[in-house]
Order: C-alpha cells, then sequence, then structure tokens
C-alpha cells in the first residue's frame, strides 16, 4: 500500500514569497492547453535488456499496478525465462497480467498454452501462498455455469484469500469473473471506490503530477560596462588641467587677495557642484527609465503568435491578473503594471529562448514575479523603489550652491587674469573650454557606466538569490507532493469503478447483467498531460466512453471526467441493437496516433482519436535508454493505448459489428467453458 502524503500546505519559506501559495488546478490548464506533455524524471517502463530477473519481475509489477499490462506480460514473462527464484509469485502477477483490462475472448493462442502450461505445473510446485493464489485464480476464472446454483462458491473462494491478493484479483480479474461473484463483490467494491477516489489528498495533488520539471532559475545579467577611448579623454583632461593651471599662475602673478581666494575657492566649488551634478543626472535617468517601465508605454507585440514569447506574455498576463493587490480588479492591476509585464516578460523570453525549454517549465517563475510585484506594491516597497532613486533635496541644492558659487568664483579670477595677459588668458580659457567638452562627456561615460553597471549587478545578485529560493522550494514542493503512478491509476481505477456504478443505476442494471463492458478514454482538449518517461500518457481531462453489453443490446454512457477534480461533467447517453453496428474502422497514422471510427446504420460515422506521443515527449536532458527514437515511439504509443482501454473496446465493437447476435451467443457460449479449472484442482 501506498503511504498517504501529508495534506499539501504552505512550504514557501520567509524570503520564497510562496511560489506556489494559492496556486488552483485551472491555473497551468489555461495557461498551457495542450501545448507540450510534460515529463517526469524517471524511466519506468522502458529501458536497457541489461536487466536482471528481480528487476525484470519489479519492473513487470509496476507496470500491472500501473495499468499497462502488455508491458507487464513482457517483463514478467522475461523473468520467469531468466531463472526467477520463487516462479509461483512470478506466475500469479503473469496470469493477473493476462487477464488484466481483457476479455477471454480477447486471449491468443499463446496465452492459452502459457495458462495451461501454468495451471499443470501448479500441484507440483512447494506450496505457499502465491500457489493458494494461483488455485483461486483458477478456480475463479474456471467458474461456470453449471456452478451457478451455488451463488456464493467464487465469493467464498475470494473470501478466504488474504486481502491484497483478493484486491489484486478483483481488480484485474473483473472481465472474466462470473456474474455470481461479481455480484457478491460490487457493493464492496464501488462502496472502497468511492473512497479511493478522494483518498491520498487527490484534490489537493492531482494538479502536482502534471507540472514538468522546472527550468533552472535564471535572471538577466547586466551588461558589461561600455568601452570608451581613454587616451583621448586622459590627454584632453591633461590638456584642460594645464590650460586651468596656467590661468591660476596668471591670477597670483599680480598678487592680489580677492582674485587668488575666487581661483581658491572656485576649484574645490566645482568639484563638488560637478559631483552632485553627475548623481543629479545618473538618478535622473534612472527614474525615467524606471517610469518608462512601471507607466508602460504604446506596446507592439511583434511576437508570432503562439510562439514561444506569445506564451511568456500570456502567463504573464494570466498569473498578474491572479494575485494583485486586495481591492484592486484584474483590470486596473494589468493596466498599472503593463509595463512592468512587459519587461519581465521580455527578460524570460531572452533568457529561456531554448528548444528545450517550454512555458509550462518556467510557469513556477512567471507566478513569483507575479506575487513578488504584488507584495511589493502592497508592503510600500514600490513606492520606496522609486523615493530610492529619486533626486534628493540635497542633492539639488548641493548642485545649484556649489555651482553657482564655482561660476562667480571663476569669473572673478578669470577677469584677473585677463587683466593681466589679455593674449594668454584667453587662449588658456579657449584651450581649457574645448578640452572640457571632450574630457567630461567622456569622463562621464565612464563613471556613470561603472555606477550603472554595480547597480545593475546589484539588482541581478538579489533577483538571482530570490529565484533560487523560490525554485528550490518549488522543487521541493514538486518532490514532496507529487503523486505517483501507483496513486494515480488508483485515482483513475476508482473514477471508472464509480462511472460504471453510475451508468448501472441510469439503466437499472445489475452488474451481473452486463455480458461485458469497457472503458476508452481520450485526451479532452484543452487539457495538460504528462507521462513519466516512457510511460502512459496522463491527462487532467478525459473524454470518457463506457460500452456496456447486455442480453437486451448495447449501450454507450459518455462523461467527461475532469481528473484533478475527481469530478464528472455532462452526460451523453445512446442505445443501440447489436445488429445496428454498420462497421468499426480503424486507422493508425505515421505518427503512431490512433484513430476509431463506429458506423451506425441509422447514424453519422463517430472518429475517436486516441493522440500520438507528442513529439519531444522523450528529449531532455534524461540519460538515455537504448531504443531508437521510432521504436520509443513505438512502444509508447502501444503503451498509451494499453492505457485508454483501446485495444478492448476495440476488440469488443469489432466483435459485435462483425458478428451481431450471435456475438453473444458465443460469448455466453465461451463463458460456460471450465477450460482451466480441472488442471488447478
Amino acid at each position: 500500500m501506498t503511504e498517504s502524503p501529508q495534506p499539501v500546505g504552505n512550504l514557501a519559506g520567509g524570503n520564497a514569497k510562496g511560489v506556489f501559495q494559492g496556486h488552483t488546478v485551472e491555473d497551468n490548464i489555461a495557461i498551457d492547453g495542450d501545448d507540450n506533455v510534460a515529463i517526469i524524471d524517471s524511466t519506468l517502463y522502458l529501458g536497457s535488456d541489461e536487466l536482471s530477473a528481480k528487476e525484470k519481475f519489479e519492473r513487470g509489477l509496476r507496470c500491472l499496478d500501473h495499468g499497462v499490462p502488455s508491458k507487464a506480460r513482457e517483463y514478467l514473462k522475461d523473468a520467469l525465462a531468466a531463472g526467477m527464484i520463487n516462479p509461483t509469485e512470478v506466475c500469479f502477477h503473469l496470469v493477473l497480467a493476462v487477464f488484466s483490462k481483457r476479455s477471454r475472448r480477447e486471449l491468443t493462442a499463446e496465452d492459452h498454452h502459457l495458462l495451461d502450461d501454468i495451471a499443470g505445473k501448479i500441484a507440483r510446485w512447494p506450496k505457499d501462498r502465491w500457489t493458494t493464489a494461483l488455485q483461486a485464480t483458477f478456480q475463479l476464472i474456471g467458474q461456470s455455469e453449471k456452478n451457478a446454483d451455488d451463488e456464493t462458491a467464487g465469493w467464498r473462494i475470494l473470501s478466504g484469500l488474504p486481502p491484497d491478493i483478493r484486491e489484486k484479483i478483483t481488480r484485474h480479474l473483473e472481465l472474466v469473473l462470473s456474474s455470481s461473484v461479481t455480484d457478491a463483490l460490487w457493493e464492496s467494491t464501488k462502496e472502497s471506490a468511492r473512497k479511493a477516489q478522494l483518498g491520498n489528498n487527490r484534490t489537493q495533488r492531482a494538479w502536482i503530477f502534471f507540472q514538468p520539471r522546472p527550468a533552472g532559475p535564471r535572471a538577466r545579467q547586466p551588461i558589461q560596462p561600455q568601452v570608451f577611448d581613454h587616451t583621448r579623454t586622459i590627454v584632453y583632461s591633461v590638456l584642460g588641467g594645464l590650460a586651468i593651471l596656467f590661468l591660476g599662475w596668471l591670477v597670483v602673478s599680480e598678487p592680489a587677495l580677492a582674485p587668488i581666494a575666487a581661483y581658491l575657492i572656485s576649484i574645490p566649488a566645482a568639484y563638488l557642484g560637478g559631483r552632485a551634478a553627475f548623481d543629479w543626472k545618473y538618478r535622473a535617468g534612472r527614474l525615467a527609465e524606471l517610469d518608462r517601465i512601471r507607466q508602460g508605454l504604446v506596446w507592439v507585440n511583434h511576437a508570432p503568435q503562439d510562439g514561444f514569447t506569445d506564451r511568456v506574455r500570456q502567463s504573464f498576463e494570466h498569473y498578474f491578473g491572479k494575485f494583485r493587490p486586495p481591492g484592486v480588479s484584474a483590470e486596473r492591476w494589468l493596466e498599472e503594471t503593463e509595463g512592468v509585464r512587459h519587461q519581465l516578460s521580455d527578460e524570460l523570453a531572452e533568457i529561456y529562448r531554448e528548444q528545450r525549454v517550454t512555458v509550462g517549465q518556467i510557469n513556477w517563475l512567471i507566478r513569483f514575479l507575479a506575487q513578488d510585484v504584488r507584495d511589493r506594491y502592497t508592503s510600500g516597497q514600490w513606492q520606496a523603489e522609486r523615493d530610492a532613486v529619486r533626486v534628493s533635496a540635497n542633492t539639488q541644492l548641493t548642485c545649484v550652491g556649489s555651482l553657482g558659487v564655482a561660476a562667480v568664483a571663476a569669473l572673478v579670477a578669470l577677469y584677473h587674469a585677463v587683466m593681466n595677459a589679455p593674449v594668454q588668458a584667453v587662449i588658456a580659457i579657449v584651450v581649457a573650454a574645448a578640452a572640457g567638452r571632450v574630457a567630461v562627456p567622456g569622463w562621464w561615460t565612464y563613471v556613470s557606466e561603472r555606477r550603472r553597471y554595480a547597480d545593475d549587478l546589484h539588482e541581478y545578485t538579489k533577483a538571482k538569490t530570490a529565484r533560487e529560493i523560490a525554485y528550490q522550494e518549488w522543487a521541493r514542493f514538486l518532490r514532496e507532493n507529487r503523486p505517483s503512478e501507483a496513486e494515480m491509476e488508483a485515482w483513475l481505477n476508482a473514477d471508472r469503478a464509480v462511472l460504471l456504478d453510475r451508468a448501472l443505476n441510469v439503466y437499472k442494471l445489475r452488474k451481473s447483467d452486463v455480458v461485458e463492458y469497457s472503458f476508452l478514454l481520450t485526451p479532452a482538449r484543452p487539457c495538460q498531460s504528462a507521462r513519466a518517461r516512457g510511460g502512459p500518457a496522463r491527462y487532467s481531462r478525459y473524454n470518457v466512453l463506457l460500452v456496456l453489453v447486455s442480453r437486451d443490446g448495447v449501450r454507450e454512457f459518455g462523461t467527461e471526467l475532469q481528473f484533478t477534480k475527481a469530478t464528472f461533467v455532462g452526460e451523453k447517453r445512446r442505445n443501440y441493437r447489436f445488429d445496428a453496428i454498420s462497421s468499426v474502422d480503424v486507422t493508425r497514422r505515421p505518427d503512431q496516433g490512433h484513430s476509431l471510427s463506429l458506423t451506425l446504420t441509422n447514424g453519422p460515422t463517430r472518429p475517436v482519436e486516441i493522440p500520438p506521443p507528442r513529439s519531444g515527449d522523450n528529449a531532455g536532458d534524461l540519460p538515455p535508454i537504448g531504443l531508437s527514437p521510432e521504436e520509443l515511439d513505438k512502444q509508447v504509443a502501444s503503451i498509451d493505448l494499453d492505457m485508454a482501454g483501446f485495444q478492448h473496446t476495440l476488440h469488443l465493437l469489432e466483435g459485435i459489428a462483425a458478428e451481431g447476435r450471435r456475438w453473444l451467443d458465443r460469448t455466453l457460449t465461451e463463458a460456460r467453458r471450465d477450460r482451466w479449472r480441472d488442471d488447478a484442482a
């Protein structure tokens, strides 16, 4: 039994700002649609042939428990051939795999030979719990209509088995157990299904299965400082400095207290005023850039529709609309944060623009950024960041005052210099002005670029650290709460049982009235999808078709299963006679997708699509598993068909279409055969 995980709570630390706090089932469905298949970082069913007998057996058990009996049969046969130490345990599960999701008529000649062989060996094997389970299994399989007078016979056999073995038998042999057994079991089965349907905190955890492996945290690195011509700036700076010194020499050459004092005051005053002016200009530029981003200019989206950048922007719009300050409407918040959203979406589109990264893999970061902007706005930090960049009154006063003093003092000193040596002073003034016109912009570029780089580097480090924390929290949340394949299959089995009970109640049928039935599950677009690498694709929404065959005819019961919510939406019913099915056509496309078309004599053709393995399902940075892409797609497609119930549904409908009422008569006749009971006894 799988241990029940703890209820999902807010695992975000103080610095993480809750990257998944408030996340709901609909979040990624609305954004990703059927964009891609999330690949879970594990390989369940496919791999190298270099496995021991025990490893093959364990993998076969996983396949059987996870609803992929076709692969289970392969692994269990290989484990038996490889000399498994306990063949009775392997054979018991192999018999279950032979019948899982299959009726008697679907067995091949090879299956019959295998069952005959196992039944003939039971008496020669040492007595243990597995030989007892095998004997009971063959008794249940072979219970025929001649035993109908003892309706409790099958139930007595099952009730004498250990609970774990009884659960395995009833789950995998449901399509071949006799009517007396199924009626006796059905009440307890449907009650267990109702409990299991919401077990293990399903509604809080099922959506986590569809979250892809998150892409690592990234932030846009600051642009390196602009390179400029140092030599030219230094030469003109030296030339201007010499001109200023020469003017000072002209001032002191004719000693006078006022000009000398003015000259000495002008230099530090000009320095202080220049520093303040630089800070003023730099801050004004940063503030203008910040306001430009926050206010948002008219935005023209040149990104291709439905491309990566466009999907990133849609995701930002979704999460900013979801995570907004209290009392602020989504429309107003989206309008106020338009510039911020565009700036952040462009950043992520740039740094994650890789073929292997999907929007689903960075939705955790988009959620975090949306929450971060909201939290900074609510706490006042949003305005505080602007205030920190804004030019202070002290800087403005220092700039104006110092430069004013420097200008007055310079005029006094220059007047005295011109009076003492007119020609030399004018030449020095011209040289100083010309040199300053080149040197000052050069030094402005140099200093401002380094300050800009230092500020950007600080912001980058802060952003990267916050995103690292958020990533670790999100990865830990997924790791601790993601449902296992066994849990997903258990929930899906419970859904099937609950839906079957609903259909039986609608049609006023007992379980024993149903000769055969089948479930066909296909994705209901748009939906999320995920698979363990090499495993079956699972979907957040299914179209479910239940086909019930009774002595009176065929009944269809269709609905939509919202898997993450464990709810059924809508209902479609259809009834027809055995001879009403005109044809059943199956098409396998080159992409490994399948299409089943059912045509009735008095109705249109209805196609049912089984999607192919998605492009890139098995790509990424996971290790190779020894199969070519074509072989991998083929095997994965087979697993998907197994999971969807395609083969059993096809066999059922093809048989009815080909034989009509005779199909029912032959099925009932075959059910009376006692093929293995005598050997097993």
